[in-house]
């Protein structure tokens, strides 16, 4: 379509030093053809017409009149059509107003770190840059090389991007939060703050990014949303403006390390919506770019309460990323003082290791225990190579009783082990003894004559196995309540299984019944196995045995994994099998199930 334009143009200036206004005034025709149809059909068509009927009316006079009113016809037919092309008047109004540049900022926590990097010319241009050494750089956090990058006043960098146009500064993290705006540099102008002279004096103070002290402690900086961040800041900028009126964001400027970890959105995505509407995202890498190493201690496994004398196992994680093939030395402190070390050659992918300490303590009291881990250079942090429990130290004994019906083999060797055990004073009571047989104990531990009956017999115990014991003709009524008791106090109880009664017969023992882990029914599901068995077998452990210390005869967990389940069949390699089991129904609510038989595996679930 032509579109035949009268101009009336002019340009108001408003007061507003940013903002120019023009108005421009125009003329369209809504149907007018194509310009090469109008010259090469309908003009030629008209005069054509206009000549047409002159000459058949054959006029006569002066030929200077005859012509002007021919011309008048055409000029009254021109008219027409051009009525008919639907002419309307347009005014357009153009606004040109200098435009905002964002400065987005990361200051999430992965800002505080210090960086030490294997590729030595990273350092050295930053150096060079901020006219210092590297070392310092590599003794600065990510976030005070940025602050750094913007106070410093022979790079003059904020002064540089005003001079591009208006300047709006916000932080990220989890959320945006908006730091200043600055009107726009002109020439040699001194630097101002649209928020007053008070804002432009902190951003003169190095304020303009406060110190991370002061902001290390906010919700916000937990996360890192970057699409987020970046969404906000536009948007806080186009949708409300410096004033009243709607601004324009000529580009961002993003500086962060880019490690998300909550954002919702997809920055690639954002970035990409922002290009169509002519708004580029400028970038700035802060960090190192290598992947991140670091060595860790996860967790140290020790008990809270051990006793003088007692061998107590500590088994430390330990997990390494990056530094594959290294030897590092892991030392246990007793308070200050280095009491075991051992060497671990990392594995680097992020797998856990385990280290396995043991240390006697020798007298009564409290302690610290510390596992720490040489520091390697080049970890991104520092602060979690080491781990530190509270230790309570008993100068006593762990009291046991041990009660079984039959002298079968577990009797057998569970009594000496628990004799034998100088940690432990033991009292052992077999229900099928004769009465004139003397009970076992430990060495100046007096034989028991009876199962306890009474209440401050039974709890000066702090664990009691009870094996292949039958509740009611071997216990009765009252010392199972007593039993319930006890383990509600907060002592432990052992149920040992057995072919006879433990636990076939417990389904109508009520007391005992609730403090079982395993569930029994009345009809007796729960069996043993009374034929002859020729062939062992190996548990299989479930995720949480693989890493309970009651399971834990390795701190490898694959080595501890192959000694309890012979995957390969290796037999003297691992341990024996077994060669009875109770067939047991579904695990309570509270229990935790550490192994199952290796074809039961979902009897317990």
């Amino acid at each position: 379509m032509l579109q035949a334009i009268l101009r009336g143009s002019f340009l108001c200036q408003v007061e507003t030093p940013d903002l120019v206004t023009e108005t421009e005034e125009t003329i369209r025709w809504l149907d007018m053809p194509e310009a090469w149809i109008v010259a090469l059909l309908i003009l030629p068509l008209v005069i054509a017409f206009v000549a047409f009927f002159y000459k058949r009316e054959k006029p006569v006079g002066n030929p200077r009149w005859r012509w002007t009113l021919g011309g008048l016809r055409l000029l009254v037919l021109t008219l027409a059509l051009l009525i008919l092309a639907n002419p309307v008047r347009q005014t357009k109004t153009y606004e040109r107003r200098d435009s905002t540049l964002v400065l987005l900022v990361d200051d999430s926590l992965s800002q505080d770190i210090k960086d030490r990097y294997s590729e030595r010319e990273i350092p050295k241009s930053l150096a060079r840059l901020f006219r210092t050494q590297a070392d310092i750089v590599e003794g600065t956090t990510r976030y005070d090389l940025v602050r750094r990058l913007v106070r410093d006043e022979e790079l003059d960098f904020i002064e540089k991007l005003r001079k591009k146009g208006k300047l709006a500064v916000y932080t990220f993290g989890g959320s945006v939060n908006s730091l200043d705006k600055f009107s726009k540099l002109e020439g040699d102008e001194e630097p101002a703050s649209e928020a007053g002279d008070e804002t432009a004096s902190a951003a003169a103070d190095d304020e303009l990014l406060p110190s991370y002290s002061k902001v290390r402690d906010d919700p916000r900086v937990q996360e890192t949303r970057v699409a987020e961040g970046l969404r906000d800041s536009v948007s806080g900028v186009l949708g409300l403006g410096f004033g009243k009126r709607r601004e324009k964001v000529s580009g961002v400027i993003m500086v962060s390390d880019f490690q998300q970890n909550a954002d919702t959105i997809s920055i690639t995505e954002y970035a990409r919506r922002l290009g169509e509407r002519k708004i580029p995202v400028f970038t700035i890498g802060v960090g190192n770019p290598d992947e991140p190493k670091d060595i860790r201690i996860t967790n140290v496994d020790v008990n809270d309460v051990v006793l003088v004398d007692d061998d107590v196992p500590f088994d430390v994680s330990l997990v390494a990323d990056g530094f594959e093939g290294e030897r590092v030395r892991v030392d246990l402190r007793i308070d200050s003082a280095i009491v075991s070390t051992k060497y671990v050659v990392l594995d680097g992918s992020g797998k856990r290791q385990g280290v396995r300490f043991r240390y006697q303590p020798q007298k009564a009291g409290k302690l610290t225990a510390t596992v720490e881990v040489e520091h390697q250079g080049g970890e991104v942090f520092d602060d979690n190579n080491s781990m530190s429990r509270n230790l309570t130290v008993l100068d006593q004994k762990i009291k046991v009783l041990y009660a079984e019906y039959l002298p079968r083999w577990e009797y057998r060797y569970l009594k000496n082990a628990l004799i034998r055990d100088k940690t432990m004073e033991t009292q052992v009571y077999l229900f099928s003894a004769d009465p004139e047989f003397t009970q076992d104990s430990s060495t100046g531990v007096p034989p028991l004559r009876a199962f306890p009956s009474r209440k401050e017999e039974l709890f000066k115990y702090h664990v009691i196995i009870i094996g292949d014991v039958d509740p009611e003709r071997h216990l009765g009524a009252g010392r199972q309540e007593l039993l319930k008791e006890f383990v509600a106090s907060g002592g432990g109880v052992i149920f040992l299984s057995g072919p006879h009664s433990n636990p076939l017969r417990y389904a109508r023992a009520t007391d005992l019944y609730t403090i079982l882990p395993v569930q029994v029914n009345e009809t007796g599901s729960l069996k043993g196995v009374d034929a002859p068995v020729t062939e062992s077998f190996n548990v299989k452990l479930s995720a949480v045995g693989m890493e309970h210390p009651v399971m834990r005869l390795d701190n490898d967990p694959a080595r501890n994994r192959q000694l309890w389940e012979n995957d390969d069949g290796r037999f003297y390699e691992h341990l024996p099998g077994f060669f009875w089991f109770a067939r047991a129904g579904k695990a309570k609510g509270n229990a935790v199930v550490l192994a199952r038989h290796p074809q039961l595996v979902q009897s317990l679930s």
